[in-house]
């Protein structure tokens, strides 16, 4: 295996190098004539030498295209899952996808608040349907667009935070889950 330094693109480039064996490295080495390409693959070379077929090399290549015409609108379809599932239904590499985020500007894959919020505004909604006049709805609803706005803010902006009023009202519903969970679990 050879390779040098890329400075474009700042990667080792592996070059592979036939694998000779015995038969191989006698006179046929040097005389293009003996040598002859009869398939290239992403995956094999297959070569062929005086009449016999061999596998010589065997390697995945990637093209730099694929990673560089991932573009933010794209991944954001991707941000409700989790890195590594992304990263797999891209077939691309975790350390490919976060090198190709930081180029775009998401500094952390946002997946956990997407789903934080997700939760909440399933909170909400149950809790809207479930009123019986405790709280006004216009305030549960006012509350729900205001989740839905912040939803789409991450989406377009991941590494944004949230507002004071989405991390109250967070808060507030750890509060309610926690008291109720302890509630059931006094009452068993």
């Amino acid at each position: 295996m050879s390779g040098w330094w890329n400075d474009n693109n700042g990667n080792y480039n592996n070059q592979v190098e036939p694998i000779l064996d015995d038969i191989s490295r006698t006179n046929t080495m040097g005389d293009p004539k003996m040598e002859k390409i009869l398939h290239e693959d992403v995956n094999t070379t297959i070569k062929e030498k005086t009449s016999q077929k061999r596998i010589i090399m065997k390697r995945r290549y990637r093209e730099d295209g694929d990673i560089n015409s991932l573009s933010r609108e794209m991944m954001k379809q991707y941000f409700y899952m989790p890195i590594t599932k992304a990263a797999k239904e891209l077939n691309i590499g975790v350390t490919l996808l976060k090198k190709r985020c930081r180029e775009l500007g998401i500094p952390r894959w946002p997946h956990r608040k997407l789903t934080s919020l997700n939760a909440l505004i399933t909170n909400l909604k149950d809790l809207l349907g479930n009123t019986e006049g405790k709280t006004p709805k216009s305030k549960l609803r006012n509350a729900l667009e205001l989740l839905e706005m912040e939803k789409k803010m991450i989406e377009e902006v991941p590494d944004l935070e949230f507002g004071d009023k989405t991390k109250r009202l967070r808060q507030a519903c750890f509060k309610a889950k926690y008291k109720q969970r302890r509630l059931f679990s006094s009452s068993s």
